[in-house]
């Protein structure tokens, strides 16, 4: 599995379960995002919640999900996650 489709994952699998706890976005004024990764919160939350709240289930799109890897790649920590083949072994 590609990094950049496990940390998307990830990062829209975190803003599901924020969602369920607060029912809010909570980043809006946490001192240390750049924004970069605030950026990258934030379109992962909108697809979480459309995930939670659409009847019948949600398939996130090809375009949000070449955005959101777009948007991994422009943090340093994920620079790389495009071409960086990481082992699964389940949850």
């Amino acid at each position: 599995m590609m990094q950049a489709d496990s940390e998307a994952a990830a990062y829209i699998a975190q803003m599901m379960y924020v969602h369920i706890e607060t029912g809010r976005f909570p980043y809006e004024l946490e001192p240390g995002f750049n924004g970069d990764v605030l950026d990258l919160f934030i379109r992962c939350y909108n697809v979480g919640v459309r995930i939670l709240s659409t009847r019948g289930g949600y398939v996130v799109t090809a375009e949000e999900q070449r955005t959101i890897k777009d948007m991994l790649q422009r943090i340093p920590l994920y620079r790389a996650s495009a071409t960086r083949m990481i082992r699964y072994n389940g949850i």
